[in-house]
């Protein structure tokens, strides 16, 4: 039997519901992350959490301000660029997470961090070669994080070029499996991006 007009009403309705918990659910763990970082400040995947689960709130400008001040008040700490620029990057910002990332790698042009969001932002503003490059090189200097691997194979497949993107999944699977890893796919992962 074929849905009708007042199932997809009640399609809407439920899918509505099921976003309102899901964010229900969000503000508790953006209280934790708080808390977390007022206990630990130098705690640095808190701030990360922080900054995703503010996007995923449609609040993304609650980071860039308070990363913004910690970026003003120590212009030489390059968590506060990776800080930045991940805040930015999260609020679909390129251009400013660029003027942030160049400003960090003056201080550090090796930077693995700041050279994979330069390679997110560059990705975001229509500049995938730049994004490759940066993400391969990102890779060479810390190997350790599969992060630029996985974008690279988003990256890849949204451009249809499925021969290099399966190069890439290859790398991700041989990588893990070297080291004895079990892996699974998710939508999107702060942990598994080895910030600093």
């Amino acid at each position: 039997m074929a849905e009708s007009t007042d199932d997809s009403v009640l399609h809407l309705k439920y899918g509505y519901l099921l976003e309102c918990d899901a964010r229900n659910q969000l503000r508790p763990a953006v209280v934790h992350y708080e808390r977390a970082i007022e206990l630990n400040p130098d705690g640095i995947t808190a701030h990360y959490q922080l900054i995703g689960a503010r996007a995923d709130l449609l609040e993304p400008e609650i980071p860039i301000a308070i990363y913004e001040r910690r970026l003003a008040g120590s212009p030489n700490d390059l968590d506060a660029h990776r800080l930045l620029a991940t805040a930015y990057l999260a609020a679909h910002q390129n251009d400013n997470a660029q003027r942030v990332i160049e400003a960090g790698l003056t201080l550090a042009p090796n930077d693995a961090a700041l050279i994979e969001r330069r390679g997110e932002a560059r990705a975001g503003t229509g500049d995938p070669g730049g994004a490759l490059d940066d993400w391969r090189r990102a890779l060479e200097l810390n190997p350790e994080n599969l992060s630029p691997v996985y974008s690279s194979a988003f990256l890849l497949e949204r451009q249809g070029r499925f021969g290099e993107a399966m190069e890439a999944w290859r790398y991700i699977i041989n990588w893990s499996d070297a080291r004895g890893f079990r892996w699974r796919l998710c939508g999107r992962s702060r942990n598994s991006r080895g910030y600093k």
